[in-house]
Parts: structure tokens; sequence; C-alpha cells
């Protein structure tokens, strides 16, 4: 804190300092920097790139920096969010996870490790980074780790999603295509519309991406709440990049959505 000090006088102060009451706390032993999840006894997995580092409501050791970990419970959504953990600290946070009442998804153990998305047979062809990779449908070989997959069949919306895929497990999905009604003609130039939502849920990496942080950012934008909009924007994973515009009927889809309903 600055004082002004003059010739010939003490300048005199009084300061009160708080107790901090933030999430990370000091630990008192450097080799004890790490991470405390506390589900409420919940013991979900957590895993970074992929791989099991140890669950939550247990101190778990990892190296000074950012890390991004995603929890995994049978019976509920994944959670991925971002830490910083600081020498020295153990970095604190609350989450929950929730139920995940739709049938779309599970992992099952097989020999091989990659992915199988149900189209009920429609046969779309399953891109990565541009890349074809094979169709839905069928197991398609991918390595451990995150990837963003692009589902496309010819008279229907593209549908882009994000899956992590665990060493010796298949990820199994169920997917719907929707007719691609929205395209209209003028003259011989086919112009397509693309909601909001949808704008927004391609940016953020696909449906299976989709967090309460994002939910609330949207809240916040329909209902002019610019701070509220900032902080959910700082917590938010994946990121939310540039700027938006919701209404309150968006705020109600992309929340559909997230149930997978």
């Amino acid at each position: 804190m600055p004082v002004q000090i003059y010739n010939g006088s003490l300048a005199r102060k009084s300061a009160t300092l708080y107790q901090d009451t933030s999430a990370t706390k000091k630990t008192g032993e450097a080799d004890e920097t790490g991470l405390f999840i506390d589900s409420d006894g919940l013991n979900a997995e957590i895993y970074e790139d992929g791989k099991l580092i140890g669950t939550t409501d247990e101190k778990i050791k990892l190296e000074p920096g950012p890390h991004t970990i995603t929890m995994k419970k049978e019976g509920y959504k994944p959670y991925t969010t971002t830490v910083q953990v600081y020498d020295g600290y153990v970095a604190q946070k609350t989450a929950t996870l929730y139920k995940d009442t739709s049938p779309t998804q599970k992992v099952e153990t097989a020999e091989e490790t990659g992915l199988f998305v149900d189209t009920g047979g429609l046969g779309a062809e399953i891109y990565e980074d541009g890349k074809l990779i094979g169709t839905a449908d069928e197991t398609i070989k991918l390595e451990p780790g995150t990837h963003t997959i692009t589902m496309q069949k010819k008279g229907y919306k593209p549908y882009t999603f994000s899956v992590t895929v665990y060493d010796g497990h298949v990820y199994r999905k169920t997917a719907t295509l929707y007719p691609d009604k929205s395209t209209t003609k003028t003259g011989t130039t086919a112009t397509t519309i693309t909601s909001r939502v949808e704008k927004f849920v391609d940016a953020v990496g696909g449906e299976e991406a989709i967090t309460p942080d994002h939910i609330v950012y949207a809240y916040a934008i329909a209902k002019n709440k610019p701070d509220l909009a900032e902080s959910a924007r700082s917590e938010s994973s994946p990121s939310i990049a540039g700027n938006w515009t919701f209404a309150e009927d968006d705020v109600k889809e992309l929340i559909s959505l997230y149930r997978g309903s």
C-alpha cells in the first residue's frame, strides 16, 4: 500500500489482515503439491490426458502448473475443468456431478481402443481434423485421448462432438442426425441458416463438451448480467471464445442438449 512521508513527520497507518478463505491452501510441505476435489463422497475417477490419476475426495499429487482434468463416475455426466496448481500448495475445488439420464452413451471394456457411434444404420461418415477416419455403426480404432469428431451425411445436418477415449476401451455413443431443413435456395445459390445455439455448441466442441458454466454464461448474456457472464466465461472449460448473443429460448435449448434430451 502506498503512504506519503513528510519531512520531520512520522507517518502512522492502521492495517487489518484478513484470513485467506480462498480455495487454494498452503500445505506446509512442498512434496504435498497437488489437488483435492470435494465431491461429497462420490469418489469419482479423475483423468488427465486420458490417464487415471486418482479419485475425488482424496489428495492427488500433481506438478505445479495448469491441469485440465475430467471426473467420471458411472451413471453421471463427466465433468471437465481446469485448475492451477502452485508449488507447495494443494488446490481445493468442490465439484458436483449430475446424474446422466440419457441412455445415449456408455464406455465398455474391450480388447481394442476406439469409438463406436450408433446411428441406427445411417452409416454417416466420421471425420477428425477434416480426415475421414471411418463410418458410424462400426468400431473405429483411435488412440487414447480426447478427439473432436464430426459426422456427415448428405441431406443431414453435420454433428460435432468431443469424446475422451481410454486405453483398452471402446467409447460407445448413440447419435441422431437430423434432416437439413434449413437450406433455402435463391436461384442456384443455397444458403444454410445455423442457429446461435448450434454455432455456440460447435465453437465449444460439440454437445458432449457443454458444461454448466456454458449454460450459466448463456443465461447471463440473455439476462444482461455481464459480471456473471464474465465469471462463467473464466470458469468454463472448454473455454468460450468471442462474444455471443442469446435469448431465453437459447438457454432452454442449451439445457436440453446438456441433459441429452
